[in-house]
């Protein structure tokens, strides 16, 4: 994150308006004076030159020495809340430190943050060695992102305000927007006729081999679940359950590269980081395992590690958009390798990829024969690129041709146009896909 060019200058005291205008005035008396023969003219403009070169020795002799803390509460906070900051100032210096205006930067984060840098102002009484002053203001981000605070620009005036001291006071804190989670809702046709949710049935599909166990006869089972041979064994009524043979399992996969073509690529970006977060508390709450392959957590040692559905919301919502650079073929085979290696047993892999047909062939190539692989494919084209009916005639290439190969590859795929498309429809759409194939 770049700071502020003033962020970065060295600390300053200079004179106001007002202590230039009273240097010009005394310099016009005296010289008037000179030459006019009036010497008390010629003491008064002296006075006037004086008492501003007064005013700076005072100002830098009384300069502040002052550190700040920063608190952010709720952190993170969901985007679109107001979030309360609450700054504690300390003077730490050997002399009394006067009133000074104070002002706390807060910084956009990119694409993802505020539209401009912002200030809050404070007026901070007079403290003595030792005191803190405290500051409270609100903020209230409209997008995700990771928003920094910070630095503490500081001004110091002479009483007679003749004279400004300004600097910077080192030390900056971030705080977390969470992405806009939506609910995913939906109801289809379970095999035997019952109602059930796109979600809970993908559970089944998705998750490897199922095996059976057995329980007592509750009223209203379904009777062609009953196992008439352990029945007959143990003489009471006994019905199938099937287990899962192991964890349910989902795996999301986001391929960070939008910025690979001009347009609306940032807006994908946020498109696909809020499905994929929806997707994770949607099926955190039925019981799944949640991994999150990213970028941001190729490099980490907890890579293979499952992650709470809290967490993977909030990392993806720090996802920054990455630019084409030479070494992108080989993180991309890595998004790959990370994501089939947590569904080699089996489990949803859900992917979110750019419609840049390079990037999503090799996210969306070797996918595990036990898995279920979901993928939304995202126009980044000015246009949007696809009409929102799915399907329908007079589509475009783009996002549905390379949704079409990954669907030749095994997998089920949705092109997406995040300025029409929303994250409910295209969940129900794909998620409906994939219950067909099962069934």
């Amino acid at each position: 994150m770049r700071l502020p060019l003033l962020a970065r200058r060295r600390p300053e005291l200079a004179l106001t308006d007002r202590g230039r205008a009273l240097v010009a005035a005394g310099v016009t008396l005296a010289v008037a004076g000179a030459l006019l023969g009036f010497v008390d003219l010629v003491r008064v403009g002296v006075l006037l030159v004086v008492l501003p070169l007064c005013a700076v020795v005072v100002n830098r002799w009384g300069r502040p020495v002052l550190t700040v803390r920063r608190e952010v509460r709720p952190a993170p906070v969901p985007a679109g809340t107001r979030a309360q900051v609450d700054v504690l100032v300390t003077h730490t210096g050997s002399r009394r430190c006067g009133p000074c205006l104070v002002e706390d930067t807060v910084l956009p984060a990119g694409p993802s943050g505020f539209d401009q840098v912002r200030y809050q102002r404070f007026a901070l009484p007079a403290l003595a060695r030792g005191g803190s002053g405290r500051l409270r203001y609100e903020l209230a981000p409209q997008r995700r992102g990771r928003h920094e605070l910070g630095p503490l620009r500081v001004h110091v005036a002479d009483p007679f305000g003749l004279t400004r001291y300004s600097t910077i006071v080192p030390g900056t804190a971030g705080f977390v927007a969470l992405t806009r989670i939506t609910p995913l809702t939906g109801n289809v046709s379970a095999p035997e006729g019952e109602e059930s949710s796109d979600l809970a049935t993908l559970v089944v599909a998705g998750s490897g081999e199922p095996s059976s166990t057995v329980r007592e006869y509750r009223h209203g089972d379904d009777p062609r679940r009953i196992h008439w041979t352990a029945s007959a064994r143990t003489g009471d009524l006994l019905v199938r359950v099937e287990e899962q043979a192991s964890a349910d399992r989902a795996v999301l996969v986001l391929d960070q590269r939008f910025a690979a073509r001009a347009g609306h690529a940032p807006a994908a970006l946020d498109w696909a980081v809020e499905a994929l977060a929806s997707v994770a508390g949607a099926l955190a709450v039925s019981g799944h395992v949640i991994h999150l392959v990213c970028d941001e957590r190729l490099d980490d040692v907890r890579l293979l590690h499952p992650v709470e559905a809290d967490e993977a919301v909030r990392v993806l919502s720090c996802a920054t958009p990455i630019r084409p650079s030479a070494e992108d073929p080989g993180r991309v085979r890595r998004l790959r390798e990370a994501a089939n290696e947590l569904a080699a047993e089996g489990g949803l892999v859900i992917a979110a990829v750019p419609d840049v047909p390079a990037h999503a062939a090799a996210v969306l190539a070797g996918r595990p024969p036990r898995s279920t692989g979901l993928a939304f494919v995202l126009s980044t084209s000015a246009d949007g690129g696809i009409r929102p009916v799915y399907g329908g005639p007079g589509e475009r290439e783009g996002p549905v041709a390379v949704a079409a190969s990954a669907t030749a590859t095994g997998w089920h795929a949705v092109p997406v146009d995040p300025a029409t498309t929303g994250v409910a429809e295209a969940w129900a759409h794909l998620s409906q896909m994939a219950v067909r194939s099962v069934r």
